[in-house]
C-alpha cells in the first residue's frame, strides 16, 4: 500500500494505491481544516471518494499501471508518505512474500539439479534476474545470521554472473549448479524460519 500526499495551502490531497496480485484498488481524498459551526475551533475534514477497484490481465500489469500513475501524480508534486498498515495486512503481506519465497527456493533447486544432471543446462543469467527479488540481501540486523545472508548472496549472485559466460562448458556448469542448488537450500532454509515466525505471530493474535 503506497500513499501520495500534496499540500495546497491548508488543504492535504492524497491517494492510495493497494495491490493485490492483479487486482489494484485506488482511493482519492482531501483533508481540510474548518471552523466548527457551533464554536470557535477547528476542525478536520477528509473527503474521500470511493475506492476504485481495477482488474488488470496479470499482476505485473497492475504493477507496471500502478508505478506510472505514482510517476505522473509525483511529478504534478505528489510526496509518498508513510501508511501503516493493519495487522491483517502485515499479516497477509508476509504470507505471500513467504509463499513466493518457497517457490523461488524450489525454483533454484530445480535449476541446480537439472543443470548438473544435465537434463536442461540452465544459464546462470535466469536465476540471477529473479534471484534479487527474493534471496534476503537486503535484511537488517547486525546478527550472526543477516550478516551470512548478505554475504551469502552477494557471492551467489557473483557466480552466477560469471558462469552465465559459454555456460555449457563442465566448469561453468558445474559452478552454476551447486550454486542454485545451495542458494536454493538457504532460501529454503530461510523462508521455514520465517513460516515459523508467522505461525508464531498469528497464534499471538489469536490468543490476544
Amino acid at each position: 500500500m503506497v500513499q501520495l500526499l500534496k499540500q495546497i495551502d491548508d488543504e492535504v490531497y492524497h491517494i492510495v494505491y493497494h495491490q493485490e496480485g492483479r487486482t489494484l484498488f485506488i482511493r482519492e481524498g482531501v483533508a481540510r481544516k474548518e471552523p466548527a459551526s457551533d464554536s470557535d475551533d477547528m476542525i478536520e475534514i477528509n473527503e474521500e471518494t470511493a475506492t476504485v477497484r481495477m482488474l488488470f490481465k496479470n499482476t505485473f500489469a497492475a504493477y507496471r499501471q500502478k508505478k506510472e500513475w505514482m510517476r505522473q501524480k509525483m511529478d504534478e508534486g505528489y510526496l509518498k508518505s508513510h501508511l501503516p498498515q493493519s495487522e491483517a495486512m502485515d499479516y497477509r503481506a508476509d504470507r505471500r512474500n513467504i509463499k513466493l519465497r518457497l517457490m523461488s527456493a524450489l525454483l533454484l533447486m530445480l535449476c541446480g539439479l537439472s543443470t548438473l544432471t544435465g537434463l536442461l543446462p540452465i544459464s546462470g543469467y535466469i536465476p540471477l534476474v529473479y534471484l534479487p527479488f527474493f534471496y534476503p540481501i537486503y535484511i537488517e540486523g547486525k546478527t550472526a545470521r543477516a550478516r551470512f545472508y548478505r554475504w551469502s548472496g552477494g557471492i551467489f549472485l557473483f557466480i552466477l554472473a560469471g558462469t552465465s559466460k559459454d555456460y555449457l562448458e563442465p566448469f561453468n556448469l558445474s559452478a552454476n549448479g551447486t550454486v542454485c542448488l545451495i542458494a536454493g537450500f538457504i532460501l529454503l532454509l530461510y523462508t521455514i524460519h520465517q513460516l515459523k515466525e508467522l505461525t508464531t505471530k498469528e497464534i499471538t493474535q489469536h490468543e490476544g
